[in-house]
């Protein structure tokens, strides 16, 4: 995993199911993101992507933070097993004033 190493996904079972190897062209990702913002251009990955892919880390952080297993609904998007979990979902906001 990494920006200069590459990455593999596993499926059930640790079955290697993807990877790429080498480094990622940061730069040229990061103008992508820009022109489709400013320019109405097409990303080269849909948004979706990055939502799961942001969202898997996010619950791996909150299972690491509570030390438990959350189950998670990816339809409700909202963890099932525990309020705890669920609460970190989302953020707090100072109330306007």
């Amino acid at each position: 995993i990494g920006h200069t190493i590459g990455w593999k996904m596993y499926g059930e079972k640790n079955k290697p199911l993807e990877e790429m190897t080498g480094r990622v062209d940061l730069p040229a990702h990061h103008q992508n993101f820009i022109d489709a913002c400013l320019k109405g251009e097409k990303l080269a990955a849909p948004a979706e992507a990055g939502h799961v892919a942001a969202g898997i880390c996010h619950l791996a952080n909150i299972s690491g933070r509570l030390r438990k297993t959350v189950e998670f609904d990816p339809a409700k998007e909202q963890v099932t097993n525990s309020p705890d979990a669920n609460a970190l979902l989302r953020r707090k906001y100072r109330p306007n004033h």
